[in-house]
């Protein structure tokens, strides 16, 4: 079956750090809300990009549009949406591209593993999903 990994960020500069100290903390990070997602498109490695055909892994899916639902985990309820790369049966080469360009970074709150399988022998659809936070 499919495999994809999906992963939900905050928008950096959502916490203004004090001038007095941003030699010290030159930014901070907030923490997972859905006021707080990040649903910008980018290019490779995050770059701001305004346009709007690029790959799935770079470009916010709704969840609606991923037909997905929200998740609670240990720290935050997570959205159905994300930025999404789904792998082909090979996929460690695709799995490093991602790992090389930074798609894992310090705005990621949440990264999901989904899979969903199929047993022919009783005809029944599984999906398993795997969270890291």
């Amino acid at each position: 079956g499919a495999t994809r990994i999906r992963q939900l960020r905050v928008a950096a500069g959502r916490c203004p750090v004090q001038q007095n100290i941003q030699t010290l903390i030159p930014e901070c990070n907030v923490q997972y809300s859905w006021s707080n997602e990040d649903t910008e498109p980018y290019q490779t490695n995050w770059t701001s990009t305004i346009n709007a055909s690029l790959p799935s892994e770079w470009t916010y899916s709704s969840q609606a549009e991923l037909r997905g639902y929200p998740y609670v985990g240990s720290i935050a309820v997570y959205a159905g949406g994300g930025y999404i790369k789904v792998f082909k049966l090979s996929s460690l080469d695709e799995l490093n591209a991602l790992k090389n360009s930074n798609w894992i970074d310090k705005y990621t709150r949440a990264v999901f593993l989904e899979i969903s399988l199929y047993n022919a022998q009783v005809d029944v659809f599984t999906s398993v999903t795997f969270l890291s936070e």
